[in-house]
């Protein structure tokens, strides 16, 4: 998951409302999700999230609530296109073994969202 132009919310409003933006964008993934997901912070304003027993469709429709989730904090952002903070997420089912290539995968997949426009889900076997 990753924050949609994030390096422009923080140069237009200061690191320190960036990171303010960043700790509510985590709480509410957090609370968002169920109690055996785990987040993790992936780099500068990308989050891995790990859903244990989420398959195809359940992790799809969890991604979704998340993203709706964050986009009606109406955290202000006039660099977004919706005028508010936005994140795109990638999907993937961890069928592959090695946890590089998982990750490349959600990266795939996570591009693929924002080529598209941005603040939206992708999952990889859709790719």
């Amino acid at each position: 998951m990753d924050i949609d132009f994030f390096k422009k919310y923080n140069d237009y409003y200061g690191h320190q409302s960036g990171d303010d933006a960043l700790r509510q964008v985590a709480q509410t993934v957090k609370s968002t999700l169920r109690t055996s997901d785990r987040v993790f912070r992936y780099g500068g304003e990308e989050l891995l999230i790990l859903m244990p027993g989420s398959i195809g469709q359940q992790a799809r429709i969890c991604a979704e609530r998340v993203r709706a989730a964050i986009e009606a904090l109406q955290i202000p952002h006039i660099e977004s296109d919706k005028g508010v903070l936005t994140v795109s997420i990638g999907v993937v089912e961890s069928r592959v073994e090695a946890w590089q290539d998982l990750v490349k995968q959600a990266d795939k997949a996570l591009y693929q969202a924002k080529s598209q426009g941005r603040n939206q889900v992708t999952v990889a076997d859709q790719l």
